[in-house]
C-alpha cells in the first residue's frame, strides 16, 4: 500500500525562528528539503495524482497555502535547486490585493514550474457558507487562477482544513 506524506507550509521567512505562525525559517526549510532529497524518497504533486500516474511508495508531497510572496521568492528556489516539486494553493482573491502576497505575474510564472491549486477565492472556512457561497469560492477561485496563470486546478486545499463531508 503506498503513503503520501503532505508537508503543508504557509510561509518560508528569510529569519529562522521567525515566531510567525505556519512559518518556517529559510536555513530550515533548506535542511528539510535536503532530508528529504538525501532519504531518496520520492516528491509527487497534484498533477502526478490528477493524470493517473500510480503513487510511488512512500511519497513526499510538499504544498504551500494561500500564495505569499516569500512562497515564490524564497521555497521556489530552493525547490528548484533540490529538484523537488512543490504544489501552491492560491487564495485567488488575495492574489495582487495585498503587500505580502505574491502578483499575478509571480503567480503565472511559479504555475509555468510548479503545481498551483485552488485555496478559495477569499479564504473562507467552507463550513461557514451556503452552499452558493461554496459555489462561489471553489468555481470564482478555480477560474480566475485558470485565467490569470494557465494553471488548470483539479485540486482544493480547504481553509483551515474546514469542510463537511456529503456522505455521512
Amino acid at each position: 500500500m503506498s503513503e503520501l506524506l503532505v508537508l503543508m507550509y504557509h510561509r518560508v521567512l528569510e529569519a529562522s525562528g521567525a515566531g510567525e505562525r505556519y512559518s518556517v525559517g529559510l536555513s530550515d526549510f533548506k535542511k528539510h528539503l535536503e532530508i528529504i532529497k538525501a532519504s531518496g524518497q520520492p516528491c509527487v504533486t497534484t498533477r502526478d495524482l490528477a493524470f493517473g500516474k500510480a503513487l510511488p511508495e512512500r511519497a513526499v508531497m510538499i504544498s504551500f497555502d494561500d500564495g505569499y510572496e516569500d512562497n515564490y521568492r524564497l521555497a521556489m528556489p530552493l525547490l528548484k535547486e533540490q529538484g523537488i516539486k512543490g504544489t501552491f494553493f492560491l487564495t485567488a482573491g488575495w492574489i495582487g490585493t495585498r503587500p505580502e502576497m505574491m502578483d499575478w505575474e509571480q503567480a503565472t510564472k511559479l504555475a509555468a514550474e510548479m503545481a498551483v491549486e485552488s485555496h478559495g477565492l477569499t479564504h473562507r472556512f467552507f463550513t461557514d457558507v451556503s452552499p452558493q457561497e461554496l459555489d462561489r469560492e471553489l468555481a470564482d477561485s478555480r477560474e480566475l487562477i485558470r485565467s490569470r496563470t494557465g494553471a488548470n486546478c483539479e485540486f482544493v486545499s480547504c481553509p483551515g482544513a474546514k469542510y463537511s463531508n456529503p456522505f455521512t
